[in-house]
């Protein structure tokens, strides 16, 4: 688990998940400043967590706090991992994103239109 910066919200992924982010974080040379600040947001907040027999896991302190998981939660897949989102967050951001979620819709279906193989 991470902070799902710039989201206020915490990242999951399994550990073969997590190897596969941290690829991408770990393509750009350390020499960079925008490389070393990426990879101090990944690896300085990141957390192995253990899921127990009944498949839950302890969210760590410092996570929680960060991503205002005080009240009522969000746990959403999001392919290669999950989020977990104040709910309250959760539909602020969901509201806000709406716009840009409708014009990704619209450039994916340019790339593929319908019928394309």
């Amino acid at each position: 688990m991470t902070q799902g910066s710039p989201d206020r919200c915490i990242r999951g992924f399994s550990t073969e998940g997590f190897a596969k982010q941290a690829d991408l974080f770990l393509a750009e040379p350390a020499i960079g400043r925008q490389a070393r600040v990426v990879r101090r947001a990944l690896f300085a907040n990141a957390y192995q967590v253990e899921v127990d027999a009944q498949g839950r896991v302890l969210v760590p302190p410092l996570l929680r706090r960060w991503a205002g998981l005080e009240g009522p939660v969000v746990v959403i897949g999001i392919g290669e991992g999950f989020e977990i989102w104040s709910a309250e967050d959760f539909d602020q951001a969901a509201n806000a994103e709406q716009d840009e979620y409708a014009q990704a819709l619209e450039a994916l279906a340019r790339l593929h239109p319908p019928g394309a193989v």
